[in-house]
């Protein structure tokens, strides 16, 4: 059923996330080590078991009261990160990719009674030319004739050419008979239904799909990419039209293709969670059950997808098992939906077993079309977004087609946004298994011309060069002023906030609308400031395979063995301007996937010149934020973050650390202390990875600026010198008695020179405009020069 509606102007609310939707947890069973694949089993008295992997076993776990899992048989094995298992009639058969347990198959007929027969399957065979005792295989699929599909076995010498091993099941289940073999190439895991096996080239990073009708001799049908060039695990609808991928990657989706066509499948759509996206998550295994794809997404937990339209997929489900940080490979390995109870089944590395109740709703559609309103081309690259508790959003494309949707029925405001049009709200009524068609028509704003004045506060001269950045919700501009300091463009009628800021200057913020004011003056402070909102060209070098520094908004990775905290942060320092900073690599994932390795990375400012700012400043104070984390690998932690300032002739090192920061910490340093040969320098951070260590190192800086301060209670003043009246409201005198006064200044308590005067006299009246409140006068005679404490008063 399709509604069809077009919208026009109104105001919207704002967007936020939800964890969990359409689940209720029954109960939690953790396990004494680090998890890992699940599957589910049904005896013949009708109780339900969890059946779940563990780097050290195989663990039984009765449901006969959900709510209450009980143990009833371990299998322990090699040491391994990976077991899969799945059954047949009444045996259940384990891989483990490690060491040399073979096939593990356990007889489940006693299992009422706690008790199970198992051996470890280790026949010698020949695939091919090769000959070997089977030891290990990464994963299993059983098929509805009885067939068993080893994925990744050791039989071959080339790894490559470890496809499928077939064994029949149906003659003696204790007793498996090896039939064939595909080697086309390497298989991480497998889907076979009607004699047509579906094969996870992980390697490859595609789809291989082989008529396996005859198990001595597979035939290969066709192969399709996946998006993230990993092909990790492949289930099929029901119908055998549409086949569902995932890619093991952080930020990487669950794809649908049409398969009606073996040697021209079409992907029709990719799905994430819109939640975490860019924050490097990783999916791992998806199962197609009654139109749902229920999915076991790492550090996002249980993710359902409603796929029963996949040309547009939409969250209707999750159940977040992990609590630590996202992204990497802690959290949900699997999930089990096929139990006939429909409880889902889902297995957690660090907690293990969860039983969860879900609740399946067909998703609530929104599809249409984005096009200007003027001559109705389609538009390209709108932002059509569901003002939601669950997000929800979707990009037209080039035809100006979009397609989202969420889980819950009811009416919603709608969002559509582009940066060369006006944003356009509307509202919708929503209702599940249903398709809302909407089309939009967008209006070009009109556009006025501003113009900024960028001056240095204290001189009053323009700041040609200087970086401007004017951004709202919808828009980011970044411009530069001109040789005169100014900055020319044409703004939407539309509010913005203003940064500006150049190198040898402190930030300065304004607001404007051009509506209100086609013209604005931005003063820029004296002194250092760079929370990297701006670019300034900091330089970066090194030769570190991976892990060079970048600005950039941070993707947070877990940390090695501790999954509760971040090696890569996850944010910049909290109440700076903006939301970048420097971090050593950012591309999410795990932690070892974009870290520092086998190599040195160096960041250095440009050249910093203290001299110009240094007059009447008492002291002056290098202050930034670091983020150090350093851990794993093949011995102790023993990598350096240092921190230096380095002149033309000298290198002086102010800071280092050895061990991690656990967060962001404020570092306040005095350059006073410092004794440097030069008043300028390059701020410098170096961290390196020691060749071959496999040490986890991230490092991070933000929020970086100098600070000049003055000190009255230094302030002195001779008595050749009189100042009145102290505190002064109109008028202040000073009168010295000998030497002429060359020049006075006046400095505010952060250092910064707010007024000056040349003269040349033995008395001088000045008045000014200043604020009340605590200053430092500077008076610079032709002998000497003296300081005084000034007030300023109401």
């Amino acid at each position: 059923m399709k509604h069809i509606l077009l919208l026009f102007l109104f105001l919207g609310s704002s967007l936020s996330a939800q964890d969990n939707i359409n689940f209720e947890l029954i109960s939690n069973f953790p396990l004494p080590e680090t998890g890992n694949d699940i599957w589910g089993y049904v005896d013949a008295e009708g109780t339900e078991y969890a059946i779940l992997g563990s780097v050290e076993a195989t663990y039984i776990i009765s449901l006969e009261d959900p709510a209450n899992p009980r143990q009833v048989a371990v299998v322990p094995g090699t040491t391994s990160t990976w077991r899969d298992m799945k059954t047949f009639q009444e045996h259940c058969y384990v891989t483990t990719d490690a060491g040399a347990d073979g096939l593990l198959i356990i007889d489940m007929r006693e299992i009422r009674t706690d008790s199970v027969a198992f051996k470890f399957w280790r026949p010698e065979l020949i695939v091919n030319t090769d000959t070997a005792t089977l030891a290990r295989c990464h994963n299993i699929y059983i098929d509805e004739f009885g067939f068993a599909y080893l994925a990744g076995c050791s039989i071959n010498a080339d790894r490559n050419d470890r496809g499928a091993l077939i064994l029949d099941l149906n003659q003696d289940p204790w007793n498996p008979v090896y039939v064939g073999a595909e080697t086309r190439a390497y298989a991480h895991d497998l889907y076979v239904r009607d004699n047509i096996m579906y094969a996870s080239e992980i390697y490859n990073g595609e789809m291989g799909v082989y008529d396996v009708s005859d198990k001595a001799n597979p035939v290969f049908l066709g192969s399709a990419p996946t998006s993230f060039d990993f092909t990790h695990n492949i289930w099929i609808s029901d119908d055998g039209k549409y086949a569902f991928t995932t890619d093991e990657r952080g930020n990487a989706f669950v794809d649908a293709f049409d398969i009606t066509d073996f040697t021209d499948m079409k992907k029709l759509d990719s799905y994430r969670p819109l939640e975490t996206e860019g924050r490097g998550v990783i999916p791992h295994n998806t199962h197609y059950y009654d139109g749902y794809l229920v999915t076991s997404w790492y550090t996002d937990g249980v993710v359902v997808i409603d796929g029963s339209r996949p040309n547009n997929m939409v969250k209707v489900g999750a159940y977040d098992t992990y609590e630590g940080p996202d992204g990497g490979f802690s959290g949900c390995w699997g999930a089990y939906p096929f139990l006939p109870s429909g409880l889902v089944i889902a297995s957690d590395r660090q907690t293990g077993l969860y039983v969860l109740r879900p609740t399946y709703d067909r998703a609530c559609y929104l599809e249409g079309t984005v096009s200007d309103a003027t001559d109705g081309m389609a538009i390209n690259g709108a932002l059509v977004e569901i003002e939601s508790e669950q997000l929800a959003f979707d990009n037209s494309d080039a035809t100006g087609e979009f397609k989202t949707g969420l889980a819950t029925s009811g009416t919603y405001n709608v969002k559509v946004s582009h940066p060369d049009y006006k944003t356009f709200n509307g509202t919708v009524e929503l209702n599940n298994g249903e398709v809302t068609e909407l089309n939009v028509q967008l209006e070009r704003p009109l556009e006025i011309s501003v113009e900024i004045m960028v001056l240095d506060e204290f001189t009053g001269d323009p700041v040609p060069q200087a970086q401007v950045k004017f951004y709202n919700a919808d828009r980011n501009i970044l411009t530069q002023s001109d040789s005169d300091g100014i900055v020319t463009l044409n703004l939407f009628d539309e509010s913005y906030i203003i940064v500006a800021g150049s190198w040898g200057y402190r930030y300065a913020t304004a607001e404007i609308n051009p509506l209100d004011n086609t013209s604005m003056t931005v003063e820029l402070p004296q002194g250092y400031q760079d929370d990297f909102a701006l670019d300034y060209g900091w330089t970066v070098e090194g030769d570190a395979e991976t892990g060079s520094w970048v600005r950039d908004i941070p993707i947070g990775t877990p940390a090695s063995g501790d999954p509760d905290n971040n090696a890569n942060p996850g944010n910049d320092v909290e109440g700076d301007v903006g939301e970048q900073c420097y971090i050593t690599g950012n591309a999410g994932g795990g932690s070892g996937d974009d870290d520092v390795d086998n190599g040195t990375v160096i960041l250095k400012s440009p050249p910093i010149d203290i001299e110009p700012l240094t007059l009447g400043a008492a002291s002056i104070d290098l202050l930034y934020s670091v983020w150090f984390y350093n851990g794993g690998g093949n011995n102790m932690p023993n990598d350096t973050l240092t921190v230096k300032l380095v002149t033309t002739t000298s290198e002086t090192i102010i800071d280092e650390y050895t061990s991690n920061t656990d967060g962001w910490v404020d570092v306040s340093i005095s350059v006073d202390d410092l004794n440097l040969d030069s008043p300028v320098f390059q701020l410098v951070f170096e961290t390196a990875d020691r060749q071959g260590s496999g040490h986890i190192l991230e490092a991070g800086v933000d929020a970086f600026q100098l600070v000049f301060t003055t000190s009255v209670q230094d302030a002195s003043i001779s008595e050749f010198v009189k100042i009145y009246p102290n505190p002064f409201e109109d008028v202040l005198t000073i009168e010295t008695e000998s030497s002429e006064i060359a020049q006075l200044n006046i400095f505010d308590m952060m250092g910064r020179r707010v007024f000056t005067v040349n003269t040349s006299a033995n008395i001088e009246r000045i008045s000014t405009q200043l604020e009340s409140g605590i200053y430092l006068l500077q008076i610079q005679t032709i002998d000497n020069q003296e300081v005084s404490k000034l007030i300023i008063k109401e």
